[in-house]
């Protein structure tokens, strides 16, 4: 490397020669051209990592893994054109539900109220979890909540690992998967439809609307707004398996639904699972 690459002892003085000035000049421009590059640089390696710039708007200082709801980005493309094209920082506040279910990020360094940070929007991260059930394999926002996102049977983390048992737990999960809508979600009953009064000849429905967990306990499941929340009449099918007249549910259960596609093309709904029964 020659004397002009010599390294030097802390305290001696520091005379830098022409030659090495120059080459770092030359590497600096080399890095700064290949930023400027179509599909490289900083916003190409956050869209494809998943990892993205988040203002904490919450009104706190958060530590690393807390969760914020997505409410918009920081400079519009009135704002700044190219900035927002190069990859826009988003602003994130106190999750709400319904608003932020599905639109979440998890921090991945502490931030302060007001500043900008590192936060995974898609892909694998660390993030605390409360479990209420155990057979949970999904979680999402809960309202109010900043410190940990609660466990349900749908939701936009898909949680590959978590500590056993109930409560508040770490899990390492995979933000950003894709809502099927032929999963099965969580409906409340709100009438009962008997047609007919014969034991063996007597159909029983129930209307339904879709539910999520905001929180823990009976009273922890809310509507979700139609749409995206879906409505509609279904089939208990332990009920429908034994033929019974007297309808096994009352309104306010909450049960599991199936979509299910019919040879006609239609949908139509069954449920297997109870899970509270007003």
């Amino acid at each position: 490397m020659g004397e002009a690459f010599k390294k030097v002892q802390a305290g001696q003085q520091l005379e830098i020669p022409a030659v090495a000035y120059n080459t770092f000049i030359d590497m600096a421009r080399d890095w700064l051209a290949g930023q400027m590059e179509a599909g490289t640089g900083p916003a190409a390696d956050r869209r494809q990592t998943g990892v993205v710039p988040v203002r904490n708007d919450s009104g706190d200082d958060l530590d690393r893994f807390a969760i914020l709801g997505i409410d918009g980005v920081v400079y519009t493309p009135a704002d700044n054109e190219d900035g927002f094209k190069n990859g826009p920082a988003l602003k994130g506040v106190t999750p709400v539900t319904p608003d932020h279910l599905g639109k979440f990020v998890v921090l991945q360094e502490p931030v302060a109220n007001g500043a900008i940070g590192r936060a995974c929007l898609q892909g694998l991260t660390p993030v605390k979890v409360w479990v209420s059930e155990t057979q949970y394999e999904c979680a999402d926002v809960r309202d109010g909540h900043e410190g940990h996102l609660i466990a349900a049977a749908t939701g936009a983390a898909h949680i590959l690992w978590r500590e056993e048992g109930t409560g508040e737990k770490w899990a390492f999960v995979r933000l950003g998967q894709p809502t099927d809508p032929w999963q099965p979600f969580w409906g409340k009953i709100t009438a009962v439809n008997v047609i007919g009064s014969e034991p063996n000849d007597t159909q029983i429905t129930y209307d339904f609307e879709e539910v999520y967990l905001a929180n823990t306990g009976k009273y922890g499941w809310v509507a979700l707004p139609q749409p995206p929340g879906r409505t509609g009449t279904m089939l208990n099918g332990p009920e429908n398996a034994v033929y019974g007249w007297a309808p096994m549910l009352q309104v306010g259960s909450v049960v599991r639904i199936w979509p299910v596609v019919t040879a006609g093309g239609d949908v139509d709904y069954w449920s297997d699972t109870v899970v509270w029964i007003s």
